[in-house]
């Protein structure tokens, strides 16, 4: 739940900086959005390996 809610953040901040809610100059703007995009990949890789570890371990239970 805690990814889901950091996630929302995450887009909810790149779409704010993106129409320039903040009126920041470009190169402020460009590295909020890389920034937030890396924190999102990053949040978005350590979801997929719980999902998977999930999975494995149901597989293990089953058989």
């Amino acid at each position: 739940m805690f990814i889901g809610v950091v996630l929302m953040l995450v887009i909810v901040g790149v779409v704010a900086i993106g129409l320039n809610l903040f009126a920041l100059p470009a190169f402020v703007n460009i590295a909020f959005i890389v920034t937030l995009s890396m924190v999102a990949a990053g949040y978005g890789v350590v979801g997929i390996h719980r999902i998977e570890r999930g999975r494995r371990n149901e597989n293990d239970v089953a058989f």
